[in-house]
């Protein structure tokens, strides 16, 4: 029997954003709730969670992303570059 193939990261999150996209047409929580939602889901970190739903055409507040940054306590280093 032949050996799957592994992905490597670019290709996870290729396949991850299609994924995402129709799971966010069947998604009935708030719109605040995405990104915990989506990071359970996908079991990925918060900045990951936060960057696949923009790249797929989701728009977070400032203040909500400013609001995550304190509370995770994470570095959003070159975060506006996605």
């Amino acid at each position: 029997m032949a050996t799957k193939k592994k992905l490597n990261t670019t290709a996870k999150r290729e396949v991850r954003l299609r994924k995402a996209k129709q799971w966010l047409t069947t998604y009935n929580g708030t719109p605040k709730k995405i990104a915990s939602h989506y990071r359970k889901r996908f079991h990925v970190d918060i900045l990951s969670a936060l960057r696949d739903p923009q790249a797929i055409g989701v728009e977070f507040t400032q203040e909500y992303l400013e609001a995550v940054k304190k509370s995770e306590g994470v570095e959003f280093t070159n975060f506006n570059k996605i």
